[in-house]
């Protein structure tokens, strides 16, 4: 049996937003959502340098703090990387993991597997992104790319470890295109 897990809001903020504008953005963000904080999920990805700031800013309220991304390995010789334990350490919830963005820099779908098998382990949430460029689209091929994006990612993870991964399209095609998916299409796309 399937359970359908809440509706999730999370604003990947990028390269933008300092400590200091973290914590002043979520003083006012906070008192905004906490009216829908019963009916829905809503979490930030705040760049490396805020998240520490911005997970005490959220401190004790329902707002989900995340990182943009993580590294599979616990500790090591990976230079400008970030392990579970220091994003545990620095009060995150979990990762984005499998961002187009990073994909387009060589993610792997191994690493995105791996990278969720980390955060599992770690106790952490996991954002899964996934979503097909425009020439995708055109020729038909959404389902199989997303569903090979899902299958890829989730290999190793159990029904029971699922509850704690959110799935978010995110259409290649619609970012930073000024093109716009429709509530049908993504809705096509996560069917």
């Amino acid at each position: 049996m399937s359970t359908v897990r809440r509706p999730m809001v999370a604003g990947n903020w990028k390269m933008h937003k300092t400590a200091a504008e973290g914590r002043a953005f979520l003083e006012a963000f906070v008192p905004l959502v906490q009216p829908y904080l019963d009916r829905v999920d809503v979490g930030v990805c705040p760049p490396f340098t805020a998240l520490e700031a911005c997970a005490l800013s959220a401190e004790g309220t329902r707002v989900g703090v995340f990182a943009q991304n993580v590294h599979e390995a616990a500790a090591g010789a990976h230079t400008g990387e970030v392990s579970t334990g220091m994003l545990a350490a620095a009060g995150a919830h979990g990762s984005l993991v499998g961002h187009s963005e990073r994909r387009a820099a060589g993610d792997t779908d191994e690493q995105v597997a791996a990278r969720i098998r980390a955060l599992l382990d770690a106790g952490m949430v996991t954002i899964l992104c996934v979503g097909e460029s425009l020439a995708q689209r055109e020729a038909g091929e959404t389902d199989a790319w997303v569903a090979g994006q899902v299958r890829s990612a989730l290999a190793a993870v159990t029904s029971d470890e699922q509850q704690h991964v959110v799935v978010a399209y995110e259409p290649i095609w619609a970012i930073g295109t000024g093109l716009t998916a429709t509530p049908e299409q993504a809705q096509d796309a996560c069917a």
